[in-house]
């Protein structure tokens, strides 16, 4: 059932987060969703189309809202359910009358202090005005368009990366002050090594080949591998875990606290991490050379990866080396080169049986792929950027991060350690065990991305995960060769597809090709998938922690993009705090399996969270896991900002949706992110004109009094000089849904009652405001009015950002025509000698160090 929409002006103040009572409107007041609505039979009216619903569920038709008469919250839930499932076009439509449980945003609001403003609550400061302040909304009147607020600390300059960082930490709740002296007192004396009684417990791994296989920066390595052959045929495969939950006593400080950060965070230029360093980097880190205490699942698998035996069991290893992708990916390939390696070796192994293991290892996880996708899961990889930072850790530049074979060997062993484990603790532990699941997406949007891709000419079956792999899978594999069948492009690294073999593409082109979806452009082709793999994420859920005790229905266990019926996380407990729960849940089912301890006295001996106490320390795990992917991602974004705001570029977008004659939004395959073009703004006199019928916008030249002008190159009232942007308001500088009367976050109100409104500046002068002379690194051309936009429609765009005082900075793009990339070639050659010096070369001679995100670490999680 899709949530209420909230109207009118005298409801309670409310933020993002926040559980609310909400009074449903009449009926007549439900609002239709108009694209919906327009599909009804010829002459029925929206009103028709609810009492037809109404009728359909056996409601009383002679009352507005039949709802008050029921006699149970669940007889209204049931009522309003039927009706909104047998009208889709409908949204229920509510007014919010209380607040029930309070947001942890209240908590956690960020802003600038607007001196001497009534609003503020607060007595003027001495402080800077453009200084970054946290806060807590002490109390907000329904009567007050702001909340008054209790200020905690400042937080810097605003528009300063570490500042806006602080910002983004505060607005998260992310716990990032050093730990304190009670949970470092839980910490093992040092120097610290392994006793003869560790080793006596457990079995002894140290004589076998392990070695991990991490992000050449890696510090914190909580995984290794190892492989040998089976007499007779098949493989014994072993994945080893450090043992973190060794070293943190269930309900001890250390134990709290490492609940209470619940995850690592992971930023560009840092990761905040959830357990202290002497941990995370030294004594559960698998590093080389040295003995580990370690959490160890093996199997005995035949020559395809098929599981023949599983053992699970706590163990002391002691790693050969450690590898990094990008060497792993050289063994694949056959460019390995031992000579010029600067990895040492340890226990006596040797490069070439390294390589062979490793080479072993790739073979068995490429089956294993194989017989996952064609089992029913799916992938969707989006764009994920990888940033080159100077000496003082600002942006130099930033490219795609790409997963290669290497990345997909890793991945493979610890998703089948993640399931095998998963079984062990949910069979044993049936009503205390802590899985993850992924509910199948949104059924409506998955409709509505069918129906954009078939509108293109894409052929997509979203009937299940399958359906969407393969037809996804099917169009990457056409992009990579194009209609006339020709490679791809050199400077476009191809990525390996899932199941892809001796597979026949001419067939799959040609099929594409006539479905007027492929042309010679191989970069247009990619960037139409691209945009189409944004789109299908759109309707997917999020996965979610959860205890097996409070779920009745094992069909609701079920992880969707896995295709798997149980799922949890073990194989990362130095950066999940789930997993620290799961090894001990393994470690208790281990001994009821050995018939060491009952069910009842293993859950006593290994303090096992009770069902009530699981199913809340996974909703704060949920929660935490929200708040560090948005942290990381504001990271990015930020950096993204800076990095563009200077050093523009011209790069190209591809239409994702049409906001009528008003606005259409691109996507930039380049950089992974959406950008809206407002009309108004465009810097140059345009008619706009959408047709909805073939949802075509069409622009021309506009000139004065509507003469038409040349190449978008003069002013004019229609999206030229004159049209002003809405202001920001006085009070509204919040973050993290905390000024915003309605919870928007936005902080903007409707009228510029703060900073002064500006006026729209034509396309040139735009251009030439800009920090520095838009690059051009793909020579791209400017587009030509007239235009003729539509969904998956190419367009050339400046990109730059923008930073207003106490926001969020903001990607800003501008469509580059004639006049643009005339203003754009004047510039240059104005500011030629100066640029030149100034320019950064893009290179690891000038990068001194790299991005602290390690995507290759979390592409299972």
């Amino acid at each position: 059932m899709p949530p209420p929409t909230t109207t009118g002006h005298a409801e309670e103040p409310r933020v993002e987060g926040d559980e609310v009572a909400v009074a449903l409107q009449p009926l007549a007041a439900w609002f239709t969703v108009t694209k919906l609505a327009a599909q009804l039979p010829p002459g029925t009216s929206s009103n028709d189309a609810v009492m037809a619903a109404l009728k359909g569920c056996g409601a009383d038709l002679s009352d507005d809202s039949p709802w008050q008469r029921c006699g149970s919250a669940d007889e209204v839930k049931a009522l309003v359910t039927k009706l909104s499932a047998a009208r889709p076009e409908l949204r229920i439509t509510g007014k919010v009358v209380a607040i029930l449980t309070p947001s942890p945003k209240r908590e956690h609001v960020v802003g600038l202090l607007q001196l001497g403003a009534p609003a503020a609550g607060v007595a003027p400061l001495s402080a800077h005005p453009l200084t970054l302040m946290s806060a807590r909304i002490a109390e907000w009147s329904s009567s007050h368009n702001q909340p008054a607020v209790t200020l905690r600390a400042s937080l810097g300059q605003a528009g300063e990366i570490e500042s806006e960082t602080a910002a983004l930490l505060e607005m998260e709740g992310i716990r990032s002050a050093d730990f304190e002296p009670d949970v470092l007192a839980c910490l093992p004396p040092t120097p610290w090594r392994i006793t003869e009684q560790d080793i006596a417990a457990r079995r002894d791994f140290r004589s076998t080949r392990i070695f991990s296989i991490d992000p050449p920066t890696a510090k914190d390595l909580d995984d290794a591998l190892s492989i040998s052959p089976l007499p007779g045929g098949g493989w014994r495969v072993g994945v080893h875990i450090a043992d973190v939950a060794h070293f943190i006593p269930p309900f001890s400080a250390l134990d709290v606290e490492a609940g209470k950060r619940a995850t690592s965070t992971y930023l560009v230029q840092r990761v905040i991490p959830m357990l202290p360093p002497l941990l995370c980097e030294e004594l559960c880190s698998l590093n080389p050379g040295v003995e580990r205490l370690a959490f160890s699942v093996e199997w005995e698998l035949d020559a395809k990866g098929a599981i023949k035996s599983t053992w699970f069991g706590r163990s002391v290893i002691r790693s050969c080396t450690k590898l990094s992708y990008p060497l792993v990916q050289a063994m694949i390939e056959g460019r390995f080169d031992p000579a010029t390696c600067p990895v040492q070796l340890h226990g006596g192994a040797t490069w070439d049986e390294v390589v062979g293991d490793s080479l072993a290892l790739w073979g068995l996880a490429k089956q294993m792929r194989a017989a996952r996708f064609a089992g029913g899961a799916l992938r969707l990889d989006g764009v994920r950027l990888f940033y080159q930072l100077d000496k003082d850790g600002n942006p130099l530049a930033a490219a795609p991060y790409v997963q290669q074979e290497a990345n997909q060997l890793v991945e493979e062993f610890m998703l089948l350690a993640n399931m095998s484990v998963a079984d062990c603790i949910a069979d044993t532990f049936r009503d205390k065990a802590m899985l993850r699941r992924h509910p199948p997406p949104n059924a409506a949007k998955l409709k509505v991305l069918q129906e954009v891709a078939a509108a293109a000419g894409l052929p997509i079956d979203v009937s299940s995960a399958a359906s969407i792999h393969n037809g996804l899978n099917e169009l990457r594999r056409a992009a990579a060769v194009g209609a006339t069948g020709g490679p791809a492009p050199a400077q476009q690294p191809r990525q390996p597809h899932e199941g892809e073999g001796d597979d026949d593409l001419a067939v799959v082109r040609s099929g594409l090709a006539e479905a007027g979806v492929l042309g010679a452009d191989l970069a247009r082709n990619q960037r139409t998938v691209e945009l189409l793999v944004m789109l299908a994420t759109r309707p997917m859920q999020l996965a979610e922690y959860f205890c097996t005790g409070l779920v009745d229905d094992e069909a609701a266990w079920r992880h969707y993009a896995l295709a798997v019926r149980a799922y949890t996380h073990f194989t990362s407990p130095i950066r999940r705090y789930p997993d620290v729960v799961v090894h001990r849940l393994l470690s208790a089912a281990l001994d009821v399996r050995a018939g060491r301890l009952s069910v009842e006295a293993a859950v006593k001996e290994h303090r096992l969270l009770d069902t009530r106490l699981a199913g809340m320390v996974a909703e704060h795990c949920n929660d935490r896991r929200l708040a560090a992917r948005n942290a990381q991602d504001g990271s990015l974004k930020l950096y993204l900002c800076v990095l563009l705001r200077r050093q523009p570029v011209v790069t190209m977008g591809t239409v994702s949706s049409l906001g009528g004659d008003r606005y259409f939004a691109l996507y930039i395959p380049e950089f992974g992110h959406e950008v809206r073009l407002e009309l108004e703004e465009a810097g140059v006199p345009l008619q706009a004109n959408f047709n909805p019928g073939t949802k075509v916008l069409t622009l021309t030249h506009a000139g004065a009094g509507g003469a038409a002008s040349k190449d978008g190159g003069s002013n004019g009232a229609i999206g030229g000089v004159g049209r002003q942007r809405k202001g920001f308001g006085s009070g509204g500088g919040g973050r993290g849904g905390g000024f915003a009367h309605g919870g928007n976050g936005s902080g903007r109100q409707q009228q510029g009652a703060g900073l002064e409104a500006k006026e729209v500046p034509d396309l040139a002068t735009w251009v030439s405001s800009l920090a520095a002379p838009p690059r051009n690194p793909h020579r791209l051309k400017p587009a030509r009015l007239p235009l003729h936009l539509s969904l998956f429609s190419d367009l050339p765009v400046v990109l730059t950002a923008v930073s207003v005082p106490g926001e969020p900075s903001q990607l800003v793009a501008r469509m580059y025509l004639p006049v643009a990339e005339e203003a754009a070639a004047a510039m240059q050659a104005e500011k030629a000698a100066e640029a030149e010096a100034a320019k950064p070369k893009i290179g690891l001679d000038t990068a001194v160090s790299q991005s602290q995100i390690a995507w290759e670490n979390q592409l299972n999680d």
